[in-house]
């Protein structure tokens, strides 16, 4: 028994050994199988989820017809597909570069087109601002891997990274509060962005208070579009419209806002059924966050909902907050004077029961209920 034991792992030695011998094919092998199977998997979700070549080229540009999010529409019944448009710096020297090798076929120069290098999306919440910048991300990513990507058509400038602020991911391991790891990705975003970068800001500053967020997110997006010809290709959302009310950040050709478009029913009765959302993107800005509407929908009391409405009415008129959540009903002023009577009774009682025999038989309970009767 001991023999054949030693004979097969004698055996398996030898195999090991000659499998060793071999080990560079095999690794090299292995490696060819799996580009190969990476490229079978893509032609075929081409073909099955009607993908179409993307033009890649030199010009610092990306330009999208009939965009989609490759994953978001396979759980919808339908996708409203959206354009994008949107130009890169040039470089410091005025040219990119890659200028020397640029295609003489090119259709788009960007020394000729003109447009924005900042989108900023605004509107309501669960109106598609987040699938709309994934979705952007996501087709310049397929497109440089060599994949056909979700769209009518692509025309994509090469890119030389794509960075984004777009979900923290807290850790129990980690020190680190979410505003602190937003402040980070934004941190690395701005430091490592070149002309050639696609960075995708997803409501920045929501971790501290309005104010300080605000600020904040202004003053990245101010940051990127004072590059100049070093600008990166920018898109952001955000809900923070004081900063287009206080003209923090004023329009440029640069700058350019957009929003997904929203009908709004207020004839309707319930909340759920005022809002619908079209998921079209629309140039311009949305004033409009829909954030109580949002709240109903998620199963917030409605009482909740209907004092949040009445807050933002007043805060809209400039009132005073403070003052406004300070006031009481009728009724709750007239518990208040009820106590206010009974503590003054209270206080006018003399304690001393020896002197006193009304109180002299009376413990303390009747004589509280003696006060409150009286109040």
């Amino acid at each position: 028994m001991t023999q054949c034991i030693d004979r097969e792992i004698e055996i398996i030695h030898e195999l090991a050994v000659n499998i060793l011998k071999h080990e560079k094919i095999l690794k090299d092998a292995s490696e060819l199988i799996g580009d190969l199977d990476c490229l079978v998997a893509l032609a075929q979700g081409a073909q099955k989820h009607k993908l179409v070549p993307p033009r890649m080229m030199t010009e610092n540009v990306i330009s999208i017809t009939g965009g989609r999010h490759p994953l978001q529409e396979l759980t919808v019944p339908s996708y409203v597909a959206n354009d994008t448009f949107l130009i890169g710096g040039p470089g410091s020297n005025g040219n990119d570069d890659r200028d020397s090798e640029r295609d003489d076929s090119s259709e788009i120069e960007t020394a000729e087109v003109k447009g924005p290098s900042l989108l900023l999306m605004t509107g309501p919440n669960y109106s598609g601002k987040s699938v709309y910048l994934k979705q952007i991300a996501l087709i310049v990513y397929m497109a440089h891997i060599g994949s056909f990507v979700p769209a009518e058509s692509a025309t994509i400038g090469l890119t030389d990274k794509i960075l984004t602020r777009i979900a923290t991911h807290e850790s129990i391991s980690r020190a680190q509060s979410a505003f602190m790891i937003d402040l980070q990705q934004i941190a690395l975003a701005t430091t490592m962005a070149t002309n050639r970068s696609l960075v995708i800001i997803d409501e920045f500053g929501k971790g501290t208070n309005s104010s300080d967020g605000a600020g904040l997110a202004c003053g990245v997006f101010e940051y990127f579009l004072s590059l100049g010809p070093n600008h990166p290709k920018v898109l952001g959302a955000t809900h923070f419209h004081e900063i287009f009310e206080s003209d923090a950040l004023q329009e440029r050709p640069e700058l350019a806002l957009g929003h997904m478009e929203v009908h709004v029913d207020t004839e309707m009765e319930s909340f759920d059924d005022q809002v619908t959302y079209l998921y079209n993107f629309v140039p311009g800005r949305s004033m409009s966050s829909f954030g109580t509407i949002c709240a109903s929908m998620n199963g917030i009391d409605p009482a909740i909902v209907e004092r949040a409405d009445e807050l933002i009415i007043l805060s809209s008129r400039g009132e005073d907050l403070v003052a406004a959540c300070a006031k009481i009903s009728e009724e709750e002023k007239q518990m208040l004077e009820q106590a206010d009577q009974m503590a003054r009774r209270f206080l006018k009682l003399d304690m001393d029961y020896l002197e006193h025999t009304r109180f002299a038989n009376m413990d303390v309970k009747g004589m509280l209920q003696e006060i409150l009767e009286g109040a």
